[in-house]
């Protein structure tokens, strides 16, 4: 787990500092666990009554897909309703989508396959078992959109609210067959109030997208996320198979960053085009004349979700043995011969960080230039004054440029989004030749093999290895990779440089960079999300962060589809194969329970949730012989044909606020080689069972770190 600094973590670090040496299984621990059973109990029912108003006041949801597409319909219950059946039936007029069940939180979900286009209104039933319907809920699911190929303009919605005269026009485009979807971005502009402005204007029926389609409702801390949010929604709809061509904007300059959509940016002046009808039809025909002449379905995705372009001729090798991505990055660095460009999060003291520092030194000695950078904050390198001694003593080192990314030089330069907009890659590139894009910050967990480190019941969980990921690549994409770094260099003041020339190809791996960009784009989100809606036979996750409600409803729909759902998952404190834990932080604990219960609703949908336990060769003499360790790795694949790995989680943060990077790779003989250990980890690793009497006992605590959570720390 990344730290992430917030009231929770400081208040339960502070308590473990506090119960520092008493035991974990005395009257301390007990009265922790009796206070927070009454708590989460206390917290569990304000939500409750809160989520009963979310569901009284609750709207219907648009969506836009593709023909043939599979999409989500959620009807949500009030819990006075919930009482009358729990059978929910799926309609549009005398159509019936299908039936779903409400499941304790109050909410049904049916996943379809769309068959035919048009313009559907979803509405819900209540059922019971004699199949007497009770009535409607309130606000409908919303309308669901089936694009053939049609052009569609999407439309900012601030441009009625800014009163600019575009009605007659927009009616006139829809006239010559061009569908207008709105996007609802501001919120001072609510989706109440949009839909009376369209019905004045005889603009109805309309398919709204709102900002929650997007944004999994997170605190934007005054940043103007419109145009991401815009780039979001119309990224997805244009890799479901919509000839998203358009968008009208009052704020074009705003907007700007969609150029690399493909689709054509018009003003409100833009649209007294007489032609512009033919020019969006005519878009819309190169469109799907693309989409035809794919390589395959899940390219085609990619390019539109990420705006990023596949490069062939690349080797490539996937590492989850730590001791062997320890001795591959030294390697590498030891075999430097002219430059060496490293980029990591966090650089922490031990014995890693001491090997690696030794290489970084004796390749700057024997003339390789060496650049660094690491992040500022979570490397404890100029916040406030602080200094990291590695980072300091690499900076005397001639030949060595090492510099802190986004530093926090005082208090009146901090604000929530320093703290959130952090560089989050770890990147490594020799000779512009040799790229690793990884999961693995410098520290020791991150690189000690799991054979490495005897464990007995009273070893400290940071004694203990985590499991993660790296790709090693060389070939054509390495260039890019070099790109990302010097970007993120110049950003934090260094000296331009020149970059080496591409290497020539070195293999038959057909290979993408996927970057987000911090608060300016959700490509990583997106890249997985192409990935899970391709799928047609099964998928593996690696990760142990709570998976952002986006990319849930991306597995829903692939187990809906009859795919085999793998997430390996780990204990973000170490425990025994008993579910113990063994002796770690406090605020580590409560970011275990908070994941577990995030993941129970991928559970109940069907997806194997799986716990990783240490391999065979560890040494371990703890009570029931095997280590549940954390999994820090960020890998999913497809089909035995994709797999992507690299620095990205599957949460919010790593969605919507971090730099990351990760790197995609179609390649069957790649990805059948990694998914063979991932099966590995399967056969041997524990089925997360709800009904287990310690899962049942912790429901408390996982209740109230999930709770007080996201507002605290997490979000």
């Amino acid at each position: 787990m990344d730290a992430r600094p917030g009231r929770l973590e400081r208040m339960l670090a502070e308590l473990s500092r506090q119960t520092e040496g008493r035991s974990r299984e005395g009257l301390e621990r007990g009265a922790l666990e009796r206070a927070a059973r009454w708590l989460g109990s206390a917290v569990g029912s304000v939500a409750r009554a809160r989520e009963a108003l979310d569901f009284l006041k609750a709207r219907g949801v648009d969506q836009v897909v593709g023909l043939g597409e599979c999409v989500e319909l959620e009807a949500r219950l009030d819990p006075l309703r919930m009482r009358l059946g729990h059978e929910i039936r799926f309609h549009s007029g005398e159509r019936e989508w299908g039936r779903a069940t409400l499941d304790a939180r109050g909410r049904a979900r049916l996943v379809i396959e769309t068959d035919e286009p048009g313009l559907f209104a979803i509405e819900a039933a209540i059922h019971t078992e004699g199949g007497t319907g009770l009535g409607e809920i309130s606000g409908g699911v919303g309308r669901l959109l089936v694009m053939a190929e049609e052009p569609v303009l999407a439309v900012d919605s601030a441009l009625l609210a800014a009163g600019v005269e575009t009605p007659a026009a927009l009616s006139t485009l829809r006239d010559a067959g061009v569908k207008l979807v709105f996007l609802c971005l501001s919120p001072s502009h609510s989706r109440e109030h949009l839909d009376r402005e369209l019905a004045t204007e005889r603009l109805t029926p309309a398919v709204v997208l709102g900002a929650d389609h997007a944004s999994e409702k997170l605190p934007t801390l005054g940043v103007d996320f419109r145009p991401v949010f815009a780039r979001t929604l119309i990224r997805r709809m244009r890799a479901s198979g919509v000839a998203v061509v358009g968008l009208l904007s009052a704020d074009v300059s705003a907007m700007a960053k969609t150029k690399d959509l493909g689709v054509r940016l018009i003003s409100a002046a833009g649209l007294g085009d007489a032609d512009l009808a033919v020019r969006l039809r005519d878009a819309a025909g190169v469109f799907h004349e693309r989409r035809r002449h794919a390589v395959s379905p899940l390219r085609f995705r990619l390019d539109q979700a990420t705006a990023t372009r596949a490069v062939e001729g690349n080797s490539c090798v996937i590492e989850l043995d730590n001791h062997a991505a320890r001795h591959a990055v030294l390697h590498a660095i030891d075999e430097a011969r002219r430059e060496i460009l490293l980029s990591v999060y966090i650089l922490e003291e031990g014995h890693f960080s001491d090997e690696l520092s030794y290489s970084l030194v004796a390749a700057a000695r024997r003339g390789v230039k060496v650049r660094a950078l690491v992040d500022a904050l979570y490397s404890r390198q100029d916040v406030l004054g602080v200094t990291n001694v590695l980072v300091a003593g690499l900076a005397a080192e001639p030949g060595i440029e090492i510099l802190a990314s986004r530093p926090i030089l005082s208090l009146e330069s901090l604000d929530p989004l320093l703290l959130k907009e952090r560089d989050h890659r770890k990147l490594l590139v020799i000779d512009g030749e040799r790229a690793f894009v990884s999961g693995r910050n410098a520290g020791d967990a991150y690189y000690t093999g799991f054979d490495e480190v005897p464990i007995t019941d009273f070893t400290a969980h940071e004694r203990i290895p985590w499991l993660d990921a790296h790709i090693e690549l060389s070939g054509p994409l390495t260039r890019e990779v070099a790109e990302s770094f010097r970007e993120a260099f110049r950003e934090a003041g260094g000296a331009d440089f020149e970059l080496h020339e591409a290497p020539s190809p070195r293999g038959h791996a057909c290979a993408r960079l996927v970057i987000h960009h911090g608060v300016g784009d959700a490509n990583a989100m997106a890249a997985y999300e192409a990935i899970l809606d391709s799928a047609r036979d099964h998928v593996f996750i690696l990760n142990d962060f709570p998976v952002v409600d986006t990319l849930a409803a991306a597995v829903r729909r692939a187990v809906a589809r009859g795919v085999d759902v793998t997430l390996l998952t780990g204990s973000a404190l170490a425990r025994r194969r008993d579910g113990s834990f063994f002796r770690g932080p406090l605020h580590r604990e409560a970011f275990e329970y908070m994941t577990k219960e995030r993941l129970l609703p991928l559970v109940e949908a069907g997806v194997n949730v799986i716990e990783v336990v240490s391999p065979p060769e560890t040494r371990v003499l703890a009570r029931g012989g095997i280590v549940r360790p954390y999994v820090h790795a960020k890998l999913m694949s497809a089909d035995a044909r994709v797999v992507s790995v690299g620095s990205a989680n599957l949460d919010v943060t790593a969605s919507y606020w971090e730099q990351e990077a990760i790197v995609v790779v179609e390649d069957e003989e790649l990805t059948a080689r990694v998914e063979r250990e991932l099966r590995a980890l399967r056969s041997r690793g524990l089925r997360l069972d709800p009904e287990a009497p310690r899962f049942r006992e912790e429901a408390p605590l996982r209740e109230l770190a999930s709770r007080l959570w996201p507002d605290s720390l997490y979000s």
